[in-house]
Parts: structure tokens; C-alpha cells; sequence
């Protein structure tokens, strides 16, 4: 039986060292083209289609807020803001805004250390005096929310720092940025310059607007 002996010299050991950097090259490519794992796709899209609802149970309840909640308010209604008030039924966000405000909850939320897990929905009324036609009508903001113990709490942030929701919305908490402490001591008026906030609101809602 023969044996091959190779002779190492500078042109083997360039092949050589070629031959490993073409390995290294291709098995890199392989990984960074792998596929994102389908199953955990597959199982995020099942649990979202299981939150979607046929155009006839949605129907049923629209029908049934008008008749249970807009009819029963109504004269209300009418008798306390004139008689062609009519209160908001729909409200309106583009598909780009929600996008990047889901982008910039999941940022910001990182920087302060807290682990988003969802959004609430909070039905409100725009004051008095509010800008255009949405005063006295009905709306809602947007809060993301975490996990805390058996329920999800809705938070924002203010100057970076955690705040949740029901430490605040359920209050008497004077929120007015006049004097230094407001009342309950919970506040500094520092604290209301909340430029880094989560809430979303300012949308389009309809009456008083047209989207529908």
C-alpha cells in the first residue's frame, strides 16, 4: 500500500488556507439566509386569528351598542350638549401610525426597563373646549400594558419612569401644571412634561368626523 505524502510548502498551505475560508464563507451564508422559525409564526398566527370575528357577530353588536347604549343616552345626551348631537360610533388610526406606535412602545419601554405585553383600550370623552368638533364626544386612548401577577396593568412613562394607569386615571389627582406638588403629593409639576409618554390618541372619530 502506498502512501501519499504532500509536501507542505507556501502554495499548499495558500490552497489550504483558501479551501477553510471558503468553508467559513458558505457556512456564514447559510446562516445568516436561514428561514425564521415557521413554527413560531405559525402558532403567533393561530392565536391572532382566534381574536377574529365574522362580519355578523359584529354587526350584531353594533346594532346592540346603538340600541343599548346610544339610544338609551341619547336625550341625554342631546338635552345636555343640543338637540343634533349625535356621540362618536367609530374611531379612526392608519396603518402606519399603529405600526410605528407598536415600534415605539417596545423601544421605549426597553430604555425604562419594562417588558411590554399588550394594549388597552380606555373609553373616554374629550373635554369641554376641545379642539374641533370632538368636544363632548366620546373617544378612547391607547395604553400599553405589563404584567402584574394575575392582571395586565396599562402604564406609561413620564420622564422615563414607569407610571401606571390606575395609580392616576381613578384619582382625584390634580393634574394641573401650576405650583410645584399637586394635591395628594403624588405629582411634582416636573413630572407632567411627559414628552416620552405612550398614551396614542388624537385620531379621527366618527360623527363628528366622516370616515365611515
Amino acid at each position: 500500500m502506498k502512501t501519499i505524502r504532500i509536501k507542505f510548502t507556501k502554495i499548499n498551505a495558500f490552497f489550504l488556507v483558501s479551501f477553510v475560508l471558503l468553508v467559513l464563507a458558505t457556512s456564514c451564508k447559510e446562516k445568516l439566509h436561514t428561514p425564521p422559525d415557521e413554527g413560531n409564526n405559525e402558532q403567533a398566527r393561530a392565536e391572532m386569528l382566534n381574536h377574529i370575528i365574522p362580519l355578523k357577530e359584529a354587526a350584531v353588536m353594533y346594532r346592540e351598542y346603538g340600541t343599548q347604549r346610544i339610544k338609551l343616552a341619547k336625550d341625554s345626551l342631546r338635552k345636555k350638549y343640543g338637540p343634533n348631537f349625535n356621540d362618536t360610533r367609530t374611531v379612526w388610526l392608519d396603518l402606519t401610525t399603529v405600526k410605528e406606535y407598536i415600534k415605539y412602545v417596545e423601544e421605549r419601554s426597553k430604555t425604562a426597563g419594562v417588558a411590554p405585553t399588550g394594549l388597552e383600550f380606555y373609553f373616554a370623552v374629550y373635554p369641554k373646549g376641545s379642539r374641533g368638533k370632538q368636544s363632548d364626544h366620546q373617544t378612547f386612548f391607547i395604553a400599553p400594558t405589563e404584567k402584574n401577577g394575575a392582571r395586565q396593568s396599562g402604564y406609561t412613562l413620564v420622564n422615563g419612569k414607569k407610571v401606571l394607569l390606575n395609580t392616576v386615571l381613578n384619582k382625584s389627582t390634580d393634574l394641573s401644571t401650576s405650583g410645584t406638588t399637586q394635591k395628594g403629593g403624588f405629582f411634582s409639576s416636573t413630572m407632567l412634561q411627559d414628552d416620552d409618554g405612550l398614551l396614542l390618541n388624537r385620531t379621527d372619530g366618527t360623527p363628528p368626523g366622516g370616515n365611515n
